[in-house]
Order: C-alpha cells, then sequence, then structure tokens
C-alpha cells in the first residue's frame, strides 16, 4: 500500500504526514499556522510573505504598482536602503489569481525622489489558480552591473536587488550579431559610432556562413553603423571580378536611454538579396545577410 498527502498551496507552520499498514492508513495534519489564513472554502484567504532584499549600493524608492485585487497586510516599503531585507504580507482570495507587480526607481541617494525616466527595479508575483508560485524581477536596460532576481520560498517569495552601479558614468550597451549566410566574404569598409564607441569593434572581415558579434556602448541617444562590400571567397566559382560596382550592405541601430534599439538594413548593388534583422532579448539586435539568387547561379 502506497500513501501520500500533502499541503497546498505551501502553508507556513503546517505539516502534512501519512503512516500506511498492512490493510489501513491513516493521515495527520500538524503544527499550527494563522486560522484566517487557511479558512477552507471557497472565497478563503491566503496570506502570502513577501521579502525584499537590497544588496546593491544603489537606493530602492516606491514608484508605483499595477492594479490588483488584493491587499497589503504591511504596506511595501517606501524606500529600501543598500543593505537592507523588509518584509511584508499580500493577502488574496484562495479561489482567484493573486497577483502584484511593483516599480522601484533606482537611486544613487535617499535625497533623490525619481521619475518615469529613472531606472526602474520591478518585482513581479504570481499564483493562478491550481498553479505554483511563480516570482521574476526585471530592470530597466542600461543598468549593467546590477542583477534582478526573484524566487518562491516557503509559500512566499523573495527578491532582490545586487551589484555596483554608477549613474553618472553608465553606458548604455548594445549587442549585436552578424551572420553572413551567403557564399561572398564580407569586408569592413566604414564604421562609425559617435557619440558612442565600439567594444569589441565590428570585424574586418566575416566569412561565408559565419556569426560574428560586436557591441555599441553611449550615454546619449546614437546612431551606429557598420558598412559591408561583398567580395567573392578565395576560390569560390564565379568570382566576379569585373563587377562595375561595389556591392554593399550597410546595416545600422539607433539607440538611447530607456529606449529599445531601432534597427536599419540597406544594400546596394545586389540583384534578388535578401537582408534582414531582427531583435531579440532586450539589448540584443541581430543582422542577417542572405542573398536569394546564390543557388541559381552555382
Amino acid at each position: 500500500m502506497v500513501a501520500g498527502s500533502d499541503v497546498v498551496p505551501d502553508i507556513v507552520g503546517l505539516k502534512s504526514s501519512e503512516n500506511a499498514g498492512t490493510d489501513a492508513v491513516s493521515f495527520v495534519l500538524s503544527g499550527k499556522t494563522v486560522a484566517s489564513a487557511q479558512q477552507p472554502g471557497a472565497g478563503a484567504e491566503l496570506r502570502i510573505p513577501i521579502t525584499f532584499t537590497n544588496d546593491s549600493n544603489m537606493v530602492l524608492r516606491y514608484f508605483g504598482a499595477d492594479k490588483m485585487a488584493l491587499a497589503f497586510e504591511g504596506k511595501p516599503p517606501e524606500v529600501i536602503k543598500p543593505g537592507q531585507s523588509l518584509a511584508f504580507t499580500v493577502r488574496g482570495k484562495r479561489d482567484s489569481d493573486i497577483h502584484f507587480g511593483l516599480m522601484y526607481s533606482i537611486l544613487a541617494s535617499e535625497a533623490e525622489t525619481g521619475d518615469k525616466d529613472t531606472p526602474k527595479w520591478m518585482p513581479q508575483f504570481d499564483l493562478p489558480q491550481g498553479s505554483g508560485m511563480i516570482a521574476v524581477c526585471n530592470l530597466d536596460r542600461g543598468t549593467d552591473g546590477l542583477g534582478a532576481a526573484g524566487r518562491s520560498e516557503k509559500g512566499g517569495a523573495i527578491f532582490s536587488l545586487s551589484g555596483k552601479w554608477t549613474k553618472e558614468n553608465q553606458e548604455l550597451k548594445t549587442r549585436i550579431s552578424i551572420e553572413n549566410t551567403t557564399r561572398y566574404k564580407l569586408r569592413l569598409v566604414q564604421s562609425s559610432a559617435a557619440p558612442g564607441r565600439f567594444e569589441p569593434t565590428p570585424p574586418a572581415e566575416i566569412a561565408p556562413g559565419t556569426t560574428v558579434v560586436c557591441a555599441s556602448w553611449a550615454k546619449v541617444e546614437s546612431v551606429q553603423k557598420a558598412v559591408y562590400e561583398l567580395e567573392a571567397a578565395e576560390g569560390a566559382a564565379g568570382a566576379e571580378k569585373g563587377s562595375r560596382k561595389p556591392r554593399r550592405w550597410t546595416i545600422g541601430w539607433h539607440t538611447k536611454p530607456k529606449g529599445f534599439p531601432v534597427p536599419d538594413s540597406q544594400v546596394e548593388n545586389i540583384e534578388l538579396r535578401g537582408g534582414d534583422w531582427q531583435i531579440y532579448d532586450i539589448d540584443l539586435v541581430r543582422f542577417k545577410l542572405d542573398i536569394k539568387s546564390d543557388a541559381k547561379r552555382k
């Protein structure tokens, strides 16, 4: 005989156990918890402990929240100083989805108040009916050096901010991936990043069938560009050395603090061509060159 029991969802203070005999089984619920949190039946209330931990060098100040159908027992902290760990409780109905999403401004000192353009730390908690807890925490772009995390633990959730960041010296990093799916070698003939910079710089050459990466950095709104010229790969058939006009592929991306990168891709003197780009993630732009006529020419 196999017997099992559990307390769902995880309820702090209570424990379930079972004892299977040869022809019978006993189930036991033990421990103590707050009665209002465990009232059975429709409409019963859950109390979910939440902890915010600030292991960074920045100050967190409450900025706003999603519209939420729940109550707080002990309000979310207004200010979380470096090194502090503060707790509060969320109350919601057992027979409904429980969700909260909060926003905190990331500030250099307590004297600052923050506004809509100030980088944000954003903890989010979800407990759908009949499902497990989900705790995630996100950061605005342009906060390299800081890390955000969220995890469920002991019937509640813990959210944290960690790392070091200096707002005055922060540069916005945009990662770039360049994929050459053609039979041509790509040779860099021009690049510009002012008023930003490249690190690492766009590769001088990109061999056929390879993908390379680079990155641009800027403190302010800026436009970056790289121009590649197509050359027949060494030993390839149809070298086409007599081409009158250079075949060029220009890739560019516009960046600004708190905004997604806006890419652009243009080609010159390339027939039946295909060039595309796609934004991955929050700070990666992928460029790809694919000449559709290659298969016909081989």
